[in-house]
């Protein structure tokens, strides 16, 4: 089975992924390191992680992304992949292609209180592995915190559409078991 973790960012992929990996001993892989492979690797397609928007990015890591999941699944492997750049749509296309082998948790905080959010990412900022917005002032953050909510709340929308399993996330560290569950019940 390959677990798909994906959803807005910072919304607590790595954590589950994370557990998951100790709690079932599964190999995670980020599709952050297949994002930096694509654009080191091959300069001409024109990929820019540290600025490009994650759906941009996303468009560009598809046929990347598709070419390994389909191998996997072909192979019966067992993995939690988890990032920002699968989207519905792509996931649907997945899902229909290989029902048995893929099972999906998108991760948002449509609903969370900006402020809220924004004094958890600062709070968590120690713990990051990759703290990319640890400059961005509170107003910056702010904003930041805003857009995501608006990604979440049509990354909510399109999951709901192919009927995908959407979580609204307000405190990861308590819904991460029950995420987990989720994802691995029969």
């Amino acid at each position: 089975m390959i677990y798909i973790l994906t959803g807005v960012a910072k919304a607590g992929k790595t954590y589950v992924a994370n557990m998951i990996r100790k709690e079932k001993g599964l190999s995670v892989f980020s599709s952050d390191y297949l994002m930096m492979a694509v654009a080191k690797g091959d300069p001409s397609l024109g990929l820019k992680p540290d600025s490009d928007d994650d759906e941009i990015v996303a468009k560009i890591l598809e046929p990347f992304l598709l070419g390994m999941i389909n191998a996997m699944a072909e192979n019966g492997v067992e993995i939690v992949l988890e990032g920002v750049h699968f989207y519905p749509e792509f996931l649907n296309k997945l899902v229909q292609k290989h029902p048995q082998s893929i099972k999906v948790c998108i991760l948002g905080y449509a609903e969370m209180d900006t402020s809220k959010k924004v004094q958890e990412l600062k709070d968590f900022l120690p713990m990051m592995e990759n703290p990319w917005y640890a400059h961005y002032s509170d107003e910056l953050l702010q904003q930041l915190v805003d857009f995501l909510k608006g990604v979440s709340q049509r990354l909510r929308k399109e999951a709901k559409m192919y009927q995908l399993s959407y979580v609204e996330v307000s405190d990861i560290a308590r819904q991460a078991p029950e995420i987990i569950a989720t994802m691995f019940e029969q």
